[in-house]
């Protein structure tokens, strides 16, 4: 343990309010249910509450999409949104009626609903896929000149 991580030790020991598991962030308030900083549930009961389960999962899908930690993160990302970027290339490339110009069976509707499934998807993918390489290489880069 360091310096600095003792100073910060003795602080949170001193003081009695909750801290955020991700940041780190003293929080002010203990009836606060997320972290003000990051936004992490601090409480265990945060993730238990209806609407506040809905943020808690926010977290997770955000924290996913921003800075993907492990391949693990990227291969589950993946296998989760595959099947709507499938979907929408099907839609979007798929036999047509003659008459209407949608799919067999489906109306403007759900031919919209599902190209902006798909979308949303696809760009899912890229974003997680594009900041797992973006830090792969960071830290490539970091082990390889250290300082």
């Amino acid at each position: 343990m360091n310096e600095m991580d003792a100073v910060e030790y003795e602080r949170a020991d001193s003081d009695s309010s909750p801290i955020c598991p991700c940041c780190l962030e003293i929080v002010e308030s203990d009836e606060v249910l997320f972290c003000p900083k990051c936004g992490a549930p601090i409480d265990p009961v945060a993730s238990m509450l209806p609407f506040e389960q809905i943020l808690a999962e926010g977290y997770v899908w955000r924290r996913a999409g921003d800075s993907p930690r492990s391949w693990v993160v990227l291969v589950g990302i993946w296998l989760l949104m595959l099947p709507g970027v499938l979907l929408g290339l099907v839609i979007l490339f798929g036999e047509r009626s003659a008459w209407t110009g949608n799919l067999e069976g489906a109306g403007w509707s759900e031919t919209v609903f599902l190209l902006i499934y798909g979308a949303v998807s696809a760009l899912l993918v890229v974003k997680v896929t594009r900041n797992f390489l973006k830090r792969a290489g960071k830290s490539a880069s970091d082990s390889a000149n250290p300082a």
